[in-house]
Formats: structure tokens, sequence, C-alpha cells
């Protein structure tokens, strides 16, 4: 099978945000960011509260933790898509455009650019997943490769091409479909 397409700078950025709402440590740091600010303003409550002796910080503050919970979650998925554009913007940007052209093979999968020409072994694959618009190959050493499905002709035939491989070579083949940033 052989695919000709580009890459754009939301392709990169889609790829990014899989890559980052897989990650166990930006999960963790997301929800102890959360922690950490309902623990400090729970006691900016207190001290309020000792101080004063007026209940209506504790009230003022509850209020505030309570509008932090509907927004926070809206605020963080804005804020990390706006790093993560910025991030695409200075690595990725010089990428964007270049027509690639990728042929799969017994072993490996060739590609070729006017710039550069590579020879990616099915053995390095750690894992290939799949979204409503992308494929994602994963190497073992935590690079990624894009297929965006909008320039596939055969979709099915490319799924069940790399469905196969994963299973030749034991390597998960991820789907999800519904995912979304969150």
């Amino acid at each position: 099978m052989e695919l000709n397409y580009s890459l754009t700078e939301n392709d990169y950025l889609q790829q990014q945000l899989y890559i980052v709402s897989k990650n166990d440590f930006f999960k963790k740091e997301r929800r102890n960011n959360n922690i950490a600010i309902i623990v400090l303003v729970t006691i900016l409550a207190l001290f309020s509260f000792l101080i004063t002796k007026d209940v209506f910080f504790i009230y003022a503050f509850l209020l505030l933790l309570l509008i932090y919970c509907c927004v926070s979650s809206r605020y963080l998925k804005w804020a990390s898509r706006i790093r993560l554009k910025k991030y695409v913007d200075s690595v990725y940007l010089k990428k964007c455009g270049i027509i690639t052209n990728v042929k799969f093979e017994e072993n490996h999968i060739l590609t070729s650019a006017s710039i550069i020409e590579t020879k990616l072994k099915f053995i390095g694959f750690q894992n290939i997943s799949e979204i409503e618009d992308y494929f994602f190959i994963t190497f073992i050493t935590d690079e990624n490769f894009i297929i965006p499905k909008k320039h596939i002709e055969d979709v099915s035939a490319l799924r069940n091409l790399l469905k196969e491989i994963a299973e030749k070579r034991s390597i998960d083949f991820i789907s999800e479909l519904d995912w979304k940033w969150k």
C-alpha cells in the first residue's frame, strides 16, 4: 500500500493532544494542581474565619471553590491546548505542508519527502492507535508517526493492514474512535 499526504499544524496539534491525554504524568499533575488549589482555598477560609470569627468568609471561599470547580476543567482544557499549540508552532511548523510518500513493505514502512527518507521498522512499534480522524503509530522510543484519514482513499484497507501488522508483531492496536480532547 502506498500513501501520499502532507501534515498540517492541526494534525500535529491533534497528535500532541492525544499523547497528553494518555500520559499518566499529565493526568497526575492536573489532579494534584486541583487538590492544591482546593486545599489552599480551604486553609485561607479557615484562617479568615479564625481571625475574624465571621462565617461570611467560609461562605465566600466555598462560593469561590464552587466557581473554580465549575470553570477549572474548561480553563485547563483551553490552557493546555494553547500551550500545546505554541509547542507545535515552535517544533513542527517547518514540517507542515511537506508532501510525504509512505510505502508499506514486508517488515517496515518507507517514507520519503523532499527533505528526508526514512525506514521505520515494524519491530520498533510500541502500539498503533486509531481515533476518529487519525492513525498514530507510537515507537518504543516514544516518537510518533501520524497518518491522517482524510488523505486515505480506503481507510478500512489501511486499518486492516495496520491490525495485521499489530497482530504479527504482538503489539497493541488501540481503537478509540470516540476520543475527544478533555
